[in-house]
């Protein structure tokens, strides 16, 4: 109803006529322009900007703040709770429920123009949101991008919501049990006069969570699994771009690479560029320990994420699952790395003048000492490396069983072949041929020479 007054509206949330300037005239129980930038940690009822929105009438705020009654008194509070213009940058941390970007839970209220891009991780807990864990009230026109992590009722502005409009996500949820959206996970009623214009950039399936390696758990539909035309509808990033009034924290995207609460370097890409490793900072160094970043991937990147650093006790010698016989590893590889790291040894077809052949990969490059255990034989072996289609011969040792040679490649071919054998003639019969081409050409160029004089 137009001639309904801004109480009213309130009162039934039917908040479609409200104009900016009303929104704007409200001057009591107003929050307008504040910016969170620091971490906030609680166990319940958590947001980036504010708690909760509620009247507190009890001992225990934290499990009694609700509406209360029908007096003419509550309707007054209950139009003057708003949230404007108010942005998160700051990581939002709880271990139980109603956990929000902007606010933990909205018993009443509305949450205008809002934006978060703060990490919303309600570990533990259910009700939670990029805007808001919960909500009775109302959000209008607010930006999420952002990650969320909860239990039950995870979604992008809402974790649950019973009036969403005009809002816009561009959200990760790494983990998340069930009813879990891009918009919301659930909301009061799927009614389009209470839910309408919101939309969604969705989320990227390409991208493996660092919290999930084995599952991908996309928030590729709107609201609790579904999607609603006219409630919840998938955009394009290049039509998020043609919006007029998109936020400039949209246009790139931020990756924020940490150790502890240390920001290393902060990098800004556009949407699906991909890093190099140039791009990247160096870990700190921690004595007896490997440092890691705990995301690998850093192609295609289509969210902001933050990139913790993770550290290792280190160990001197790694060894193949592969073995011999059951009974000896493959190989072995001294240097420093990370406890429970092995190097990748997987054995490859060998060609008709090798006796074997095995693909080896380990983390990092640089020079390390190799152990490798050869096959039992009563022909005498040599071994090579093959890196980028080219062959060279290793120089080697003994050490016990094993034999000994040092490489520099983090990833490489070694291959096992006869001494004197086909494989060796081969090379051999390429070096004489290289060698007869030089000679050919010192006498050519004698032969011009000659002449000359």
């Amino acid at each position: 109803n137009p001639n309904a007054s801004l109480i009213d509206r309130m009162q039934d949330r039917s908040l479609k006529e409200m104009s900016q300037k009303e929104i704007e005239s409200i001057k009591n129980g107003r929050l307008s322009g504040c910016i969170n930038n620091g971490k906030v940690e609680a166990s319940l009822n958590l947001g980036g900007i504010v708690g909760t929105l509620g009247i507190e009438s009890d001992i225990d705020p934290e499990e009694d703040i609700r509406k209360v009654g029908n007096s003419s008194y509550n309707y007054v509070l209950q139009s003057e709770s708003v949230m404007d213009s108010c942005k998160n940058y700051g990581e939002v941390y709880s271990r139980k429920n109603y956990v929000g970007g902007i606010a933990g839970k909205m018993d009443l209220g509305l949450a205008h123009k809002c934006e978060n891009y703060g990490i919303v991780n309600g570990e533990g807990g259910s009700y939670v949101g990029g805007i808001t864990g919960f909500s009775e009230g109302a959000v209008r026109n607010c930006f999420s991008k952002c990650e969320v992590s909860g239990i039950h009722y995870v979604g992008g502005i809402a974790g649950f919501g019973d009036i969403l409009s005009n809002n816009i996500s561009m959200i990760r949820i790494p983990a998340a049990e069930r009813d879990y959206g891009a918009i919301a996970g659930g909301v009061a009623d799927r009614d389009i006069s209470r839910q309408y214009d919101n939309c969604f950039v969705a989320e990227d399936t390409s991208y493996r969570s660092k919290y999930r390696e084995d599952e991908k758990l996309g928030a590729q539909t709107g609201i609790g699994g579904k999607s609603f035309i006219g409630m919840s509808d998938e955009i394009t990033y290049e039509q998020l771009l043609s919006i007029s009034d998109i936020p400039e924290d949209f246009k790139s995207m931020k990756l924020t690479f940490k150790d502890g609460d240390t920001v290393l370097k902060t990098v800004l890409c556009d949407y699906g560029e991909s890093l190099e490793k140039t791009d990247l900072p160096e870990i700190p160094a921690r004595e007896g320990y490997t440092g890691k970043w705990d995301r690998n991937d850093f192609t295609n990147i289509k969210g902001d994420d933050t990139v913790n650093a993770v550290y290792l006790v280190e160990v001197h010698a790694i060894a193949s699952e592969e073995m011999r016989d059951g009974k000896q590893s493959v190989i072995l590889v001294d240097g420093k790395f990370a406890r429970n790291a092995k190097p990748e040894v997987t054995k490859a077809d060998a060609g008709s003048d090798e006796i074997e052949r095995w693909h080896i990969k380990i983390a990092k490059e640089g020079e390390h000492t190799y152990h490798f255990l050869p096959p039992t034989t009563k022909k005498n072996q040599e071994y090579y490396v093959e890196k980028d289609g080219k062959k060279t011969k290793l120089s080697t040792g003994t050490f016990g069983r094993y034999i000994t040679y040092s490489e520099s490649s983090a990833e490489y071919d070694l291959i096992v072949a006869e001494a004197g054998g086909s494989f060796v003639l081969l090379i051999a019969a390429a070096g004489a041929i290289l060698v007869i081409a030089v000679v050919m050409l010192i006498l050519k160029k004698k032969r011009v020479l000659t002449r000359r004089l």
